[in-house]
């Protein structure tokens, strides 16, 4: 529920505490999410809340990393990141064997706060501006900036009714959006 209270909240405020350089706070109520097929996600607590805020919840195969390939990748990326920071374990670790397996990380990890600042740095400041193929070599950056340029001409153009009910993009752009800031726009 944190998680995805804070993926639909604005973030400016974190990202002036931490630092972030490119920081394009896009916050948004989705009209439907896929998730993966873990027990939390099945939760009556967050298949409520989700119903409370009008959300499609979907889900992704079991075991079907194929279905969300994008994220499958980002967390790949992610991991590998981690794992290049002070106090990180090397990928097989725990399964070494021999005199080496008794040798300790000599840097101190990092403490929760400082791991946070690491990773949100990782994603507005590195992943966020590098180019990527699935998206034909445009950044995420690039391509959020767009689609909110679709969206703020989609609401100056008004709102096109049909029989008096706003249309499902509509929908999406009216009640939607809370808001974004991004320096880009």
């Amino acid at each position: 529920m944190k998680a995805l209270k804070m993926a639909m909240s604005p973030k400016f405020e974190l990202f002036a505490e931490l630092g972030i350089e490119n920081a394009c706070d896009i916050s948004m109520i989705p009209v439907m999410l896929v998730m993966d097929n873990g027990k939390d996600f099945h939760s009556k607590d967050v298949s409520a809340f989700l119903s409370d805020l009008l959300i499609t919840q979907q889900f992704a195969g079991v075991y079907r990393g194929d279905y969300k390939p994008f994220v499958e990748r980002f967390f790949r990326t992610l991991k590998a990141f981690l794992r290049k920071i002070r106090g990180a374990e090397a990928k097989n670790a725990c399964n070494k064997k021999g005199p080496k397996a008794k040798e300790n990380n000599p840097a101190k990890p990092l403490r929760m706060k400082e791991l946070k600042r690491f990773i949100w740095h990782f994603i507005m400041d590195v992943y966020h501006i590098r180019p990527h193929a699935g998206l034909r070599g445009r950044t995420p950056l690039m391509a959020m900036t767009s689609g909110l340029r679709r969206l703020d001409a989609e609401r100056s153009r008004g709102y096109s009714t049909k029989d008096g009910k706003l249309s499902s993009l509509d929908r999406t752009v009216a009640d939607r959006a809370i808001g974004n800031l991004c320096p880009l726009l």
